[in-house]
């Protein structure tokens, strides 16, 4: 986006090139961060570059930062995890949300078709044990998941957590 400023300096400015809403916070893609880094290195200032580029200046600040940490101007690392939903839903989930901008999330995510929105099922929880032989048979088995080296280095290290105990007078100790 280009900008026009009046003639004096009146702080009011004009758009003569370009589309507003097109002007977005987004880090660029790989070929527009190389590009403005060697706007940058051309001595170019930051907010010229943002507007040539199309983002904001703590984005290309931001780039610039990393960019003498990492000597890199790759993107950052992401989780990897893929997306839940296509392109196409999300702009139909926008598009909803807009019309009617009280509706709930869960509504929502009831009535996207295909796959959860959120993604993830909420971790199984175990029962607690309903009868004494119940409570036996879970603390039998997680007895048998205990490592044996485990034991023995717990075990092993009895004498001088005593010992730090009796110095410490019943008081703080570090275990």
């Amino acid at each position: 986006m280009r900008v026009i400023k009046y003639p004096v300096n009146t702080g009011k400015q004009k758009v003569i090139e370009g589309d507003i809403h097109k002007r977005g916070f987004h880090m660029p893609r790989k070929h527009e961060r190389d590009r403005a880094v060697g706007m940058v290195q051309a001595d170019m200032r930051h907010i010229d570059v943002a507007n040539n580029v199309g983002v904001s200046k703590l984005t290309i600040t931001g780039s610039m930062s990393r960019l003498r940490q990492t000597g890199f101007s790759n993107d950052r690392r992401r989780s990897g995890r893929p997306r839940e939903t296509t392109l196409r839903q999300d702009r139909r989930i926008r598009f909803t949300h807009l019309r009617n901008r009280f509706l709930p999330a869960t509504i929502t995510a009831r009535q996207s078709p295909g796959r959860l929105i959120q993604g993830y099922q909420p971790k199984q929880r175990h029962q607690p044990p309903e009868s004494v032989n119940q409570l036996r048979a879970a603390l039998v088995e997680e007895w048998n998941n205990i490592q044996q080296a485990f034991i023995q280095r717990l075990l092993g290290s009895m004498r001088r957590r005593l010992t730090a105990f009796i110095d410490a007078r019943g008081g703080h100790t570090r275990y």
